[in-house]
């Protein structure tokens, strides 16, 4: 069993399974680049139709350090699958979310070696019930993987 996929589990279950969500209407569950991260070596994760994918770990390198500068309120990943019958399976995400004070083009750089297939204003199935409140001078980005 991998460290941390129980845990994360757990918390997405909080807001609903994925598959919970989209039957009863509800956004897709969030979860933080740390949970998402910690003790997840499985490549699939995200971005799976990523031809030449350059790893979980690159994915948590970028995405950790785009959460850290001085104009990002957050990173968010969103969960779009939940396989509980593999003790190897990690919950799956192809959309991230990042709040931030810089321009799309800047965030579309930061994103640049992950090759994102989109990166758009907004959020693609409205605000989240899990979300922060944003700072009044933040904007909110989703980078999309297929």
């Amino acid at each position: 069993m991998k460290r941390g996929r129980l845990t994360l589990i757990q918390k997405i279950k909080l807001h609903g399974l994925p598959a919970d969500c989209r039957r009863d209407g509800r956004t897709p569950p969030l979860a933080s680049v740390k949970d998402f991260f910690t003790g997840n070596d499985d490549n699939t994760s995200i971005a799976r139709g990523l031809p030449d994918h350059p790893g979980v770990k690159v994915f948590f390198d970028i995405l950790l350090e785009i959460k850290s500068r001085a104009d990002v309120q957050d990173v968010m990943i969103e969960i779009d699958d939940v396989d509980e019958s593999s003790p190897d399976a990690w919950p799956r995400s192809d959309r991230i979310y990042i709040v931030t004070a810089a321009t799309q083009s800047e965030v579309e750089g930061w994103l640049a070696p992950l090759r994102p297939l989109s990166v758009s204003e907004g959020f693609a199935f409205g605000l989240p019930s899990s979300w922060p409140t944003l700072r009044p001078d933040m904007n909110v980005f989703g980078a999309h993987w297929k």
